[in-house]
């Protein structure tokens, strides 16, 4: 039994790894994960930075875990995505314990797969951004909160508070652990002996979950920009008193827009597979699918309902509970596939086959079936892997990694230009923007080349002057361009290159300042 166990672990972790780093670095950087990684860059080369995410208003935990990384591997970009791979391997231990514990064994793996081939995951896990690792923290969250009730251990809890408490120095939908703690009660074995006495240990078990989390989270306050966090939030969330204002003024537009979301990245058939086990769990697992639900369907609609500024990203803590439920509409259709497979083989010529015949075409019908069933998924993350101009990713995502300004193509052939040009002489760089995609990129590669100066600028207009002054002095001058779509005529310049983003109608472009321009 052990033996199998470890072959199917052993099987799904090296799919799961193969999945994620095979051209792990083919989707350029892009703008968040730029920023992020610099700043990761600046808090290794002073430790007095170690908080420098919070002068945006973002928790820090992503950028302190990137540290390492950075001081282990070479490429940036590489060290910055291989922390959400890891990530990425907690919640896949994390779903296959959850589901194992709640539904069985069989459930437990089929959600590990799930969670492998996923479109979704399989995208976020390979981007250096702060999403998996929340995930990652949410799923285990959620499966200590279930040990809790069950087993209503002291140890469990001071486990589940650092669980929490990490999750809080990531991001702020981490609070949903919390607010989803109350859910335990579902759970409660409300027949037993002494009822009263283990619901008040449940209790206070939650309050020592919630004292400790806190607790950690006020490692924040060590550094004076902690309030940054809340200006940063509502600008993304409406306050109460707005929302009290006007209560369903986001509600209905953002369901739509999210839940076009889930369908895009989960695909047609695995939420087919997610209603037919929301329906199968309901009837035959009440309560724990009531209890998956909720920890998809409050911060759902809480995000509906308060969000202003929505990414696909943000759905994916809320969305991994749900993967249980798909494994269950899977495992009942090969419950119905059984039984009439049963009675087909008692009342037809099938009956008068040998027994290894029977079995042999009734494994090919299931294996065809589960063929069909994977089928669009597998092929939406083989897209992502090796052709992600060609994924069929929502647009807004499509905007961001691939087609727009955020999206970071040109900028390896940029730093390699600029790394030759400055074997010999000094060179200065201005970018478009003080902040984001360019200024961040260009010093993330070229921070140790003592040769090369870079400087943001904004607005573009307001360079050209300066620039100018600087290539007068005979010192090489370029401007690099993210978004504007050309050179002004007037400007003392000559594009050196242009490289097209996706495929959209935006380059970047590199133009180098003339000597004694005017």
């Amino acid at each position: 039994m052990w033996k199998r166990r470890v072959l199917i672990f052993t099987a799904l972790t090296a799919l799961f790894f193969s999945s994620r780093l095979i051209n792990l670095t083919l989707i350029p950087i892009f703008t968040d994960e730029a920023i992020y990684i610099r700043w990761s860059q600046i808090a290794l080369q002073d430790p007095v930075h170690r908080f420098i995410s919070l002068e945006d208003g973002k928790q820090p935990m992503f950028v302190w875990l990137m540290l390492p990384a950075l001081k282990l591997i070479s490429d940036p970009l590489m060290a910055g995505r291989l922390v959400s791979v890891f990530s990425g391997s907690l919640t896949l231990v994390g779903l296959i314990a959850l589901s194992w514990k709640l539904f069985g064994e069989k459930i437990g793996w089929l959600t590990g797969f799930i969670y492998i081939i996923s479109p979704f995951f399989l995208l976020y896990d390979r981007l250096a951004l702060y999403d998996s690792l929340t995930t990652a923290l949410m799923v285990w969250a959620l499966f200590l909160t279930i040990l809790m009730a069950d087993f209503l251990r002291f140890d469990i809890a001071l486990i589940l508070g650092m669980t929490v408490g990490a999750g809080f120095l990531t991001k702020s939908s981490a609070q949903f652990a919390l607010i989803l703690l109350p859910t335990t009660l579902l759970l409660f074995n409300w027949q037993t002996k002494e009822v009263g006495k283990r619901l008040f240990k449940l209790a206070g078990l939650g309050i020592v979950v919630t004292l400790l989390s806190k607790g950690i989270e006020l490692i924040l306050r060590l550094a004076p920009l902690s309030h940054m966090i809340g200006l940063k939030d509502h600008t993304f969330i409406v306050t109460n008193q707005e929302f009290i204002a006007h209560p369903f003024e986001r509600l209905f537009g953002n369901l739509g827009g999210l839940w076009s979301w889930i369908q895009s990245y989960a695909t047609y058939p695995l939420m087919g597979l997610f209603i037919v086990g929301m329906i199968y769990g309901l009837k035959r697992h009440k309560v724990k699918t009531l209890f998956l639900s909720l920890w998809f369907s409050v911060p759902f609609f809480a995000l509906a309902s308060f969000g202003k500024v929505l990414y696909p990203r943000y759905l994916l803590f809320m969305v991994a509970p749900i993967l249980p439920l798909m494994a269950l509409g899977i495992s009942w259709i090969l419950n119905i596939l059984d039984r009439f497979f049963e009675i087909l083989t008692a009342k037809t010529w099938l009956k008068k086959l040998a027994k290894a015949d029977r079995e042999g075409k009734y494994m090919f019908i299931k294996f065809c079936l589960l063929t069909y069933l994977m089928s669009v998924p597998l092929y939406v993350s083989y897209k992502i892997i090796y052709d992600p101009l060609s994924a069929p990713l929502p647009r807004v995502d499509r905007f961001q990694l691939l087609d727009d300004w955020p999206s970071g193509y040109g900028i390896n052939e940029v730093v390699d230009y600029i790394n030759q040009r400055s074997k010999s002489e000094k060179i200065f760089v201005g970018t478009e923007g003080t902040f984001g995609l360019t200024p961040a990129a260009l010093n993330i590669y070229l921070k140790d080349n003592k040769n090369v100066e870079v400087k943001g600028y904004w607005p573009v207009d307001t360079s050209i002057r300066e620039l100018t002054e600087i290539a007068n002095t005979g010192k090489p001058t370029f401007l690099l361009l993210k978004d504007t779509q050309a050179p002004k005529p007037e400007w003392p310049v000559e594009i050196v290159g242009k490289w097209r983003k996706g495929k959209g109608e935006v380059y970047s472009i590199l133009l180098q300042f003339k000597s004694g321009g005017q």
